[in-house]
């Protein structure tokens, strides 16, 4: 039950960050994040 709760959490956490950098992406269109 608790490793269930552990890995819905983690998805979540995975899905925000892939969010995040998106975000990055469309607000510094400049920024080149392929050879950071």
């Amino acid at each position: 039950m608790l490793f269930g709760i552990f890995v819905l959490i983690a998805i979540n956490v995975s899905n925000m960050l892939e969010d995040s950098e998106r975000w990055v992406i469309e607000l510094e269109p400049d920024l080149d994040l392929s050879d950071a």
